[in-house]
């Protein structure tokens, strides 16, 4: 254990993350087409009021896509034509010739699980949150239930800061890292591929769960404290909220 994550345990949760609720989004226009329109949801990630039902503060967000190739003509124009990372991820497990996975996958996951895939696009946590391993848990929780059906989940970590040279390549092996703990495999050209189809999954989720409920958190009566529930603004972002040094699959590079 690094001197950060030492830190981060000593640190007291903003909120207990019993009061973290996660709300999923999805737009279809009236002509959706999966051909046309990508299959895709947004996560928010926010401290509740569970007695007052009332939103208080924005934790982070989540973007999805599902893709299936058997279903879908042309995968990679669709998702390079979405986001330029969207395209890596496609040219990496999509063979351009057949239109379908690459053969190699069939050594991360096995046939059988589901023919669509889960890409996990973004996720950016709140300043205050980071440092305690809640991105990767928050955004897991959400394959569990977005990844329904689905063989795989892949994501691309890369920082959103403008890091370069060595600064950047230690940024992307740290993030890699902290996908790892939820049981992602480097497949290749930088991007990571996680089995739904076993129990490993699960578990390594269930564990970093349990580790999330021991670390510190606030006393009940100091919860809420000088936070009004007005400060989240439209989208569940808070107001004057920034994603500061963050990466392409939403976590700091060293504050996983």
């Amino acid at each position: 254990m690094s001197s950060h994550d030492g830190k981060a345990h000593r640190r007291t949760l903003p909120r207990a993350v019993e009061d973290i609720r996660l709300t999923y989004t999805s737009d279809e226009s009236w002509w959706y087409d999966q051909n046309s329109e990508l299959d895709s949801w947004s996560v928010s990630a926010d401290v509740w009021d569970l007695e007052a039902e009332e939103r208080v503060s924005h934790v982070g967000s989540f973007h999805f896509v599902r893709i299936d190739p058997y279903e879908m003509h042309d995968v990679f124009d669709l998702l390079d034509g979405f986001d330029g990372d969207l395209g890596v991820v496609a040219s990496a497990i999509i063979d351009p010739a057949t239109n379908d996975y690459r053969d190699e996958i069939d050594n991360f996951a096995e046939p059988g699980a589901g023919s669509a895939t889960l890409i996990l696009n973004t996720a950016v946590l709140e300043p205050e949150w980071r440092g305690f391993g809640l991105g990767v848990i928050l955004a897991g929780r959400a394959i569990k239930r977005l990844g329904v059906g689905c063989r795989t989940a892949v994501c691309f970590p890369a920082p959103l800061d403008g890091a370069k040279g060595q600064q950047r390549s230690q940024a992307i092996n740290a993030i890699g890292a902290a996908w790892q703990r939820l049981g992602f495999e480097h497949f290749r050209d930088g991007t990571y591929v996680l089995d739904l189809g076993t129990i490993t999954f699960g578990e390594n989720l269930d564990a970093l769960t349990k580790k999330a409920e021991q670390l510190p958190q606030p006393a009940l009566d100091d919860q809420f404290q000088g936070v009004p529930a007005e400060g989240v603004g439209v989208g569940g972002q808070a107001s004057g909220s920034t994603s500061g040094c963050v990466n392409r699959t939403g976590l700091p590079s060293d504050r996983a």
